[in-house]
């Protein structure tokens, strides 16, 4: 094998000029086809890593209220930090991604905003804060002012946003929104800086601390906003993260532990809620015999007490009873007035100390002051699976399905929108398949590539065929002549397909590091998109390419394979050649 190998080595160097001509041709190939792929690869990165990735985060979690998208707050921060701590090693960092739609007046001007939290002095490495302050370029201010809290309260804007508003540093902005409590709301804010936008994206939005945002937008200090997770390796671990954080947040049965009062009697009850829709009504109505009431009992305004419950207040339908409990944090109480429209009939399914709340009101009670959590015996008569009414209680939450990809993701969002449920819905997704598209954009223009650079690969291949054959009818006295002295037919096949793959790896190998030094080039010169939406495929002003050692060695051996399986045929048919007849060959 190694006289095949020097014969076939020796054999390259005796044809130069055909050679090199012919391993330029496919050197070009292999470089469009590197550079193309770097070029896709690079799109997708830029897209995911500083797009997706600050929108959505590597893993994310949100919810949803009443089919608003922009009330996203929990009441509950430690039962998200829980599953957090649970989601694996893999988990760098999670932070709060806090967004207020509003409207901003300027100097006469005024413009519809989202306001933007930031975390600008948290728990940073060097290189992501050197990340984070990459997208805001400034032209004005610092980004650090953000935390100078000296001048009110501070706020970047964007070069455009600035101009349109025709504000500089130093300016006030008058801002009107909506807080997550459906409050309406003002403030005043400080322009601290402009910025150059690193994308199309951040044109709009209006930039604080998450802490300033959080306080503007009426979060408690127990609530939390939607979460952004930062991972390792999130190519590899995202979609395994994020299927731990939703196994850690399958929801439970919503418990309100509370007191119940009626004209100064007293007695401790378990308030749960019932779902209001058709399906969930149709359940609980036979399933729940009435002692006592009328047909709005079990209906959205219903609230039913045990039978046993109604004994010890003397209770009736129509009277207005007092519901406190007291909160999980801050020693607070809870407070709501409720009347009663029906009470359970003995033998129904339900605890002696149970109240059933029509899922608005429930809801409305138990978000707005966060329950403590019922004391062991209160948690043991609590309705199980088995109880016939489960299917129709009210959870603490629900916990939306996991999406694959960007249409399925799109689906479970319509679902959120559109359902008439009251309670909050949670929603985890990894930004591999929020913008999954993304992935199948990136795949699409590799296609597209392949496909291009092997029509141009077929029309070189034919010219390596037609370079065989006529090198084999050149070398046809030579084939005889080692045929007669003991070379076999596989060895001589053997050499021309040698020759060959030597030739397109050696090509292919020049074409990758002339692709190579042809990105740094066009990555090196700077691009003023302005305010072209195909800025967002710059990287700082400039083209940029990801090639992957996996992409140039998968490409260099496509390239050999080919040229070596088209090598096949014509050198077959010189190994078949018998002495004789080649020796007798003449030109």
């Amino acid at each position: 094998m190694r006289q095949i190998f020097e014969i076939s080595l020796r054999n390259l160097t005796r044809q130069k000029r055909r050679n090199i001509l012919l391993g330029a041709a496919i050197a070009c190939g292999a470089a469009a086809l590197i550079m193309a792929n770097a070029y896709a690869h690079g799109i997708s990165k830029v897209l995911f890593e500083r797009i997706v990735r600050y929108v959505n985060g590597h893993v994310a979690v949100s919810y949803m209220r009443n089919g608003n998208m922009m009330n996203q707050v929990f009441p509950d921060a430690e039962r998200i930090e829980h599953a957090l701590a649970q989601a694996g090693p893999e988990v760098v960092r999670s932070e709060e991604a806090v967004g207020v739609f509003g409207r901003a007046i300027g100097k006469g001007v005024a413009d519809n905003i989202i306001m933007v939290g930031v975390d600008a002095d948290g728990d940073l490495t060097d290189q992501e804060r050197r990340e984070l302050q990459s997208n805001f370029t400034m032209l004005e201010g610092s980004f650090l002012a953000l935390n100078d809290r000296s001048m009110g309260i501070p706020v970047l804007l964007a070069q455009q946003k600035a101009k349109y508003l025709n504000v500089g540093v130093g300016d006030q902005l008058r801002v009107r929104f909506y807080q997550v409590t459906n409050q309406a709301s003002s403030a005043t804010l400080t322009v601290v800086g402009i910025f150059k936008p690193a994308n199309v994206f951040m044109t709009s939005p209006i930039f604080l601390t998450t802490a300033d945002l959080r306080l503007l937008a009426g979060y408690r200090s127990r609530d939390i906003a939607g979460i952004q997770v930062t991972l390792r390796d999130p190519q590899r671990t995202a979609q395994r993260v994020a299927d731990r954080l939703h196994d850690a947040l399958a929801p439970g049965l919503a418990v309100l532990p509370a007191s119940l009062s009626l004209r100064g009697r007293q007695a401790p009850a378990t308030a749960l809620g019932f779902r209001s829709d058709s399906a969930s009504l149709a359940l609980v109505r036979p399933r729940l015999p009435l002692a006592a009431g009328d047909s709005t009992a079990l209906s959205y305004r219903g609230a039913v007490i045990a039978g046993r419950l109604a004994e010890r207040l003397r209770a009736r339908p129509g009277d207005t009873v007092d519901l406190t409990w007291p909160a999980k944090h801050d020693g607070a109480t809870g407070r709501k007035r409720l009347v009663v429209r029906g009470i359970a009939a003995p033998g129904a399914p339900i605890a002696d100390d149970a109240l059933l709340l029509n899922e608005r009101d429930f809801y409305d009670a138990y978000y707005g002051t966060f329950p403590a959590p019922p004391a062991p015996a209160t948690a043991r008569q609590l309705p199980d699976t088995g109880n016939p009414l489960w299917p129709a209680l009210a959870p603490e939450y629900v916990l939306m399905r996991r999406a694959a990809t960007t249409d399925e993701y799109t689906e479970v969002t319509r679902e959120m929108t559109r359902a008439s449920y009251k309670g909050i819905m949670v929603s985890v997704q990894s930004m591999y398949e929020t913008a999954s598209a993304i992935v199948q954009l990136e795949r699409a223009l590799n296609l597209i590539t392949l496909s291009a650079v092997m029509v141009l690969f077929f029309i070189i291949l034919v010219g390596v065929v037609n370079t065989l054959r006529m090198t084999i009818r050149e070398r046809t006295r030579e084939i005889g002549t080692v045929r007669a002295i003991g070379m076999q037919q596989g060895d001589v096949r053997a050499m021309f397909i040698l020759e060959t793959a030597m030739l397109a790896l050696i090509a292919s190998a020049a074409g990758a590091v002339a692709a190579l030094l042809a990105m740094a080039g066009l990555s090196a010169i700077p691009i003023d998109a302005g305010d072209n939406p195909l800025g967002m495929l710059l990287v700082d002003g400039h083209l940029y390419f990801a090639p992957t050692a996996l992409a140039i060695v998968g490409y260099l051996a496509l390239i050999v394979a080919i040229s070596a399986a088209t090598a096949y045929f014509p050198a077959r048919r010189a190994a078949n050649l018998t002495a004789a007849a080649a020796l007798r060959h003449y030109e």
